[in-house]
């Protein structure tokens, strides 16, 4: 079978070189080439006065989104012949181009077409969801089972990270809208018929998390499947875990509720650790399962920096709770109920980060059709352990359509 690709809109073919030819030259859009056989643990990021910080990314705020589509890239899929690699360009509500690398599988000629799924790495998404070299990684045979059945699958590995360092000083909200215009252009060139869906793990989950509190997925997607959080839920308890009212009893509640304390061991601040001398059970530092840990708060503090604005996340200031909580999916703009899109959350009870707690915050606010499950013994990256990878599999199997 002849290898499928993404259909260009030839009669924009030329006008899109050019510009990927002059923007360059004129300081917008750099775009570099990103390994592509690269595969790293997923980061466990799991992020008073407003007028102290700079302003919040708001739906004010967009303007039309642009895409340039930038040629073919490596797909490092030997094991598989039906694939290819699609390099493009997103921009979007005023923020600049930022490159972003597509591996597409297909089924085999002769199946019935049934849907198309987007997956989503952690961190700040800059990985394949899959390397064939790692065998550790699961999640490979739900990929292929779901081939079988005939999705289309679509990973997305962003050359600068979808938030972070790489988008410095543009904060969370704002750089999240780039997601949603890349899925609708999936969906415009790749998807053909069925289902149209995204999963994303830990960051990945928080990227489909956006896009439908702040940027409209709900008229996007079909179905999403969110796991291991989103770590984003609210980024003002993750920086300031001790300061944010009453967040230490809640993250004490939703961590014995759902099975984490069997699995991770209990809280320094639960009763039983506090009040009974003789237990001997595994004790957990509230603050690392209930806050973000350093090197997050690292990431954190990039994506906010800006000339005037420095260690959002380390340091509190005056003002920067309240701005964290605008930046965070939980925000006062934040909407809650998808009419038009189903979704599922899973949760691992060996999930021992925060991201898994601010992740249930997310989960519980949403009013319309949701479940959630919680898998014993499973850890935070879900799609590295047989049973979450098959449990993935069946969700998707039965929902994406």
């Amino acid at each position: 079978m002849a290898i499928q690709a993404p259909r260009a809109k030839s009669k924009h073919a030329l006008y899109l070189f050019a510009i990927s030819i002059l923007l360059p030259a004129c300081g917008v859009g750099q775009f570099s080439h990103m390994p592509q056989d690269q595969e790293h643990e997923e980061n466990q990021t799991s992020s008073e006065d407003i007028s102290a910080v700079q302003n919040p990314s708001n739906a004010a705020q967009i303007s039309d989104p642009t895409i340039i589509e930038l040629g073919t890239c490596e797909s490092n899929f030997s094991n598989n012949a039906n694939n290819a690699c699609q390099k493009l360009a997103v921009a979007c509500g005023g923020y600049a181009h930022s490159e972003v690398h597509l591996r597409i599988q297909y089924p085999d000629a002769g199946i019935a077409p049934a849907g198309t799924i987007i997956f989503g790495s952690g961190g700040t998404g800059t990985n394949w969801v899959y390397n064939p070299n790692n065998p550790g990684n699961k999640i490979h045979m739900a990929m292929n089972r779901l081939l079988v059945d005939g999705y289309t699958l679509v990973e997305r590995a962003w050359t600068d990270g979808w938030w972070g360092q790489g988008q410095a000083g543009d904060g969370l909200v704002g750089p999240a809208c780039r997601y949603v215009e890349l899925a609708k252009w999936i969906k415009a060139n790749i998807h053909s018929q069925g289902g149209f869906c995204a999963m994303g793990n830990s960051g990945g989950s928080s990227e489909i998390a956006y896009g439908l509190t702040h940027w409209d997925a709900d008229a996007v997607f079909d179905f999403t499947l969110l796991s291991g959080g989103p770590p984003m839920g609210n980024i003002a308890k993750g920086c300031f875990p001790n300061q944010a009212p009453n967040w230490k009893n809640q993250c004490l509640n939703l961590w014995n509720q759902f099975g984490h304390a069997d699995a991770c061991g209990r809280l320094d601040i639960d009763p039983i650790v506090m009040n009974d001398p003789n237990y001997s059970g595994t004790v957990v530092a509230s603050d690392n399962a209930c806050g973000y840990a350093s090197t997050q708060r690292a990431q954190f503090d990039a994506a906010f920096a800006t000339s005037t604005q420095g260690d959002i996340c380390s340091t509190q200031t005056p003002g920067t709770a309240n701005y964290l909580a605008h930046e965070s999916v939980l925000s006062p703009n934040a909407v809650y109920d998808y009419p038009s899109t189903d979704m599922h959350f899973i949760f691992g009870t060996a999930d021992c980060t925060e991201a898994a707690l601010l992740g249930k915050l997310y989960a519980k606010r949403i009013t319309s059709q949701r479940t959630m499950d919680h898998l014993d013994g499973v850890v935070h990256s879900i799609w590295k352990d047989l049973h979450g990878s098959k449990r993935a599999y069946q969700i998707l199997k039965n929902r994406c359509h």
